[in-house]
């Protein structure tokens, strides 16, 4: 979820004055689903990622253990590589370095957390018993 929030902000931090004035077709986005969300309205792209936050979210929590992981650690790596892009254009190319070692930190955390048995020691896993260990 950080990895899509990262994405987002430098996203709707890279739009120009004129995109926020009301001028639709002066958006700036890579990805084609992106864009035609961004000349819609100035809300259709953050209420659109809100919801693709909630559905990878309900995925990671319902898929069986490795798929999860699988679409964790995708998701994770798409977003930061999209937020990479903005950040290297906004920032500079030294801060997308320092974003994948911190992506790269919080991947390896996750996992260790989650192998370790974290979510059933935190009483935060009980729905989840039902998951196979795959």
């Amino acid at each position: 979820m950080l990895a899509g929030l990262f994405d987002l902000s430098l996203t709707l931090l890279g739009q120009s004055a004129s995109y926020w004035a009301g001028e639709l077709w002066t958006a700036r986005e890579g990805a084609p689903h992106g864009m035609w969300l961004f000349n819609q309205h100035q809300l259709a792209f953050p209420l659109a990622f809100a919801g693709w936050i909630a559905v990878y979210c309900t995925a990671i929590l319902l898929l069986p253990r490795g798929l999860a992981r699988v679409g964790a650690v995708a998701v994770t790596v798409g977003h930061v590589g999209a937020g990479n892009s903005w950040l290297s254009y906004l920032a500079g190319y030294w801060f997308t370095i320092a974003a994948d070692i911190a992506a790269a930190a919080m991947i390896v955390t996750a996992l260790g957390k989650e192998e370790s048995g974290w979510r059933n020691r935190t009483g935060t896993d009980a729905s989840l018993a039902g998951r196979g260990a795959s």
